[in-house]
């Protein structure tokens, strides 16, 4: 069994912690390397609290598991990316501040 109770867990299992604004209905992903860098490894995942930069709510937390891979290649959905979705995915990985 495994723990990641903590920031610095969730990293060294190569999980991810996306936040949704529902307010907003808006994702973005905590960047946890920046996190840890600033001491805040030890910070548990669960008392961690996270605002949504545009409107200041409380966002929820999902913690994600690493994403498979499979000969190479993703084994989830392929999708096909336009310029105006990679800049919305940019933008909303950024959207969310502590």
């Amino acid at each position: 069994m495994i723990s990641m109770g903590t920031m610095e867990e969730l990293h060294s299992h190569n999980h991810t912690l996306a936040l949704y604004c529902i307010s907003c209905n808006r994702w973005g992903e905590v960047n946890l390397d920046r996190l840890i860098q600033m001491g805040k490894g030890n910070k548990s995942v669960t008392e961690a609290r996270f605002r949504c930069r545009d409107c200041g709510e409380i966002v929820e937390k999902q913690v994600r598991p690493p994403v498979p891979l499979l000969g190479g290649a993703v084994a989830y959905i392929k999708c096909r990316l336009t310029k105006l979705s990679i800049r919305q995915s940019d933008q909303s990985s950024t959207m969310l501040k502590r």
